[in-house]
């Protein structure tokens, strides 16, 4: 009770806690009419020792530690050297690389505070299940990411239900635990960053520790990130209005300016699907697993991944197809499978070619014959691959 008076107000509604003290002393009287069964005095035992065992603290190996601090740093560092006008998607999808591959989650969603509104808002959602909370909204104090934005504490396994409610009937399996960070600035909240897990109690309390030592990082990355997506977009979006479309755009230029300098190995892996945006979710998250965290993802269209895979050899990207089909969940069909709706093409620096541009070009050729990108994005693409009319094209 004391810890139920504690959270008066913040975690529980007032009127409740006051309603439940006013019926405690009557609940404390009633007797219990008979005694257990013997059967459930054994449950109560079991229950009974499996508290004390939860109790005992876990030793984390020290090569853990190390390697989550390694990454962490990585983190900062990435971070550290996006330029001031990276948007939501870039920024976000650099962090949750990152904490996909530190704490088991299927999905990661950045909500923003959103003022005017008094509610947390989906600003960027990667993993399985993301198109259903790309609406998301929830008003402060409600739900786990809502309650975390409007006390700026964090929460470790609370029930996913709680922020997902009946979105998540469209989800098999569901998702059952959630760990949320509030993201704060000197001058407040910006938002929050919470993963979901697909199993109950799927994250520990070094996975929340060490996420909370960077927020400050990600807060400031988001905030900034936040305020580059109000500025005006540029009339021609190079790839179908996706803000990988300018990474791309760039790191194209970039590659055009050092041909013939460049003689580090690199690899890139384009996956293309073929069905609805329910297997694009899906194989999103499976990349994200597959895939280092030196790999650079590109999302360049709603049907397209393309993987930059820096000091790799020819045999990764069968090794990588690999590890993506295993990643898949059962419902969809992995490629290389001729029924699959998911189709891969792979190329690599020097095999293939030299540039970036021809590595691209190399690898759209082998995602397979049938593979026909719509007129739209086919324009869009080569616009992107030629940057003038008398360049050279992709094979569209």
């Amino acid at each position: 009770m004391a810890i139920v008076r504690e959270r008066r107000g913040t975690m529980y509604d007032p009127a409740v806690v006051d309603a439940f003290e006013s019926i405690q002393a009557a609940i404390e009287s009633e007797a219990v009419g008979e005694l257990l069964p013997e059967a459930l005095d054994k449950f109560a035992q079991t229950a009974r020792e499996m508290r004390r065992v939860e109790t005992v603290p876990e030793t984390v190996p020290l090569e853990l530690r190390v390697s989550a601090t390694e990454m962490l740093l990585q983190l900062c560092s990435q971070l550290s050297v996006l330029g001031p006008g990276a948007g939501v998607d870039v920024t976000c999808d650099t962090v949750s690389r990152c904490l996909l591959r530190l704490a088991p989650a299927g999905l990661v969603v950045f909500y923003r505070h959103d003022d005017a509104a008094d509610e947390v808002v989906t600003a960027y959602a990667s993993g399985f299940g993301e198109a259903l909370v790309r609406d998301l909204r929830m008003p402060l104090g409600h739900g786990v990411s809502g309650w975390v934005a409007a006390n700026g504490r964090s929460v470790i396994n609370a029930d996913a239900a709680l922020d997902l409610g009946h979105r998540m009937d469209a989800l098999e399996p569901g998702f059952r635990s959630v760990l949320s960070i509030p993201l704060v600035q000197p001058h407040g909240i910006v938002g929050v960053v919470t993963l979901y897990g697909l199993q109950a109690h799927a994250f520990r309390e070094e996975q929340r520790l060490a996420i909370e030592l960077i927020s400050g990082h990600m807060a400031e990355a988001f905030a900034r990130a936040l305020q580059a997506s109000h500025a005006p977009v540029p009339v021609h979006e190079p790839f179908l209005g996706s803000s990988h479309g300018h990474a791309l755009h760039a790191l194209l230029d970039r590659d055009r300016g050092l041909a013939g300098e460049c003689s580090r190995s690199l690899g890139v892996l384009w996956i293309k699907n073929l069905g609805d945006a329910s297997v694009m979710a899906c194989a999103a998250m499976a990349v994200s697993q597959a895939t280092r965290i030196a790999d650079l993802i590109l999302r360049p269209t709603d049907s397209s991944i393309v993987v930059l895979m820096p000091d790799c050899d020819a045999g990764a990207g069968q090794l990588i197809v690999d590890r993506i089909a295993a990643a898949l969940p059962p419902g969809v069909v992995p490629p290389p499978l001729e029924s699959s709706p998911l189709r891969t093409g792979f190329a690599c620096r020097p095999y293939d070619g030299d540039s970036v541009f021809q590595l691209l070009d190399v690898a759209q050729n082998r995602l397979g014959a049938e593979v026909r990108l719509p007129d739209a994005e086919a324009a869009a693409v080569s616009t992107v691959a030629t940057g003038d009319a008398g360049g050279q094209r992709w094979n569209a």
